[in-house]
């Protein structure tokens, strides 16, 4: 099992198995914009490896749900990978997200889509992604292209459409570097536009300081787990995450 602890300051997990010991170095820097959008879909980790880090995941390399934070960091997926993530969120409303990722010689392909809403997403912000790396050596760059749908209160809704750029740089199984920046673009209208930042950590929210997750590995199954806690009354949440590398 990994485990892993992180706080909004600087992240620095461990993961420890029978065959190799890993060391990643996340980046742990935002930055947002004065005008940035409230949704609380721009504030949650795509992955639950993320999620339980506190939200650092620029340098988490190897996972399909790496890409909605780094688009870079899919390029040391071996062949094909696939994620998915589900939490029962705040307020009555549901957490989703799913992820592929596919490589084809120097270059890694991916693609994403995370949604926030009732139980049913019947009327939910949505997020879609894809992702093209190009990797050579130990270095691998990375662009994504997104779009976003979120609501503004009643029936009314806004999109935009935005882009991410990564660098990644993974030395074998020993090390990963990751840096991404997140939403070119992105006018929503109005004034808004989805959050512009450098990435190693999510956006601030009301959740406490202190989160934990944990791995569970079948072979080329895993199954992930990730605690929040919040500010009273809002409780906490858990997250649970599937991974297959076939």
């Amino acid at each position: 099992m990994r485990r892993g602890e992180a706080s909004r300051g600087s992240v620095a997990p461990r993961y420890v198995s029978p065959r190799r010991l890993s060391l990643t170095i996340l980046l742990d820097v935002f930055l947002v914009s004065s005008l940035a959008a409230q949704s609380a879909l721009n504030a949650l980790p795509g992955s639950t490896r993320s999620a339980g880090l506190g939200g650092a995941g620029a340098a988490l390399v190897g996972d399909a749900g790496a890409l909605f934070a780094n688009p870079a960091a899919i390029a040391t997926v071996r062949r094909l990978a696939f994620e998915g993530s589900y939490e029962q969120y705040l307020g009555g409303t549901t957490f989703g997200a799913g992820a592929m990722a596919l490589r084809v010689g120097r270059f890694d392909w991916g693609v994403g889509a995370q949604a926030l809403g009732d139980a049913s997403f019947s009327a939910a912000d949505l997020l879609g992604v894809s992702s093209l790396v190009f990797r050579t050596g130990v270095i691998a760059l990375g662009a994504s292209a997104k779009y976003a749908r979120q609501g503004l209160g009643g029936s009314a809704t806004s999109d935009a459409w935005a882009g991410d750029a990564g660098l990644a740089i993974a030395v074998f199984d020993i090390m990963a570097l990751g840096v991404s920046v997140q939403n070119i673009g992105g006018d929503l209208g109005g004034g808004m536009h989805l959050p512009r930042r450098t990435v190693g950590h999510s956006v601030a929210t009301t959740a406490s300081p202190f989160t934990f997750g944990g791995t569970v590995e079948l072979g080329r199954l895993h199954l992930d787990y990730a605690y929040r806690g919040f500010d009273a009354p809002a409780g906490d949440t858990h997250r649970l995450g599937l991974r297959w590398t076939p």
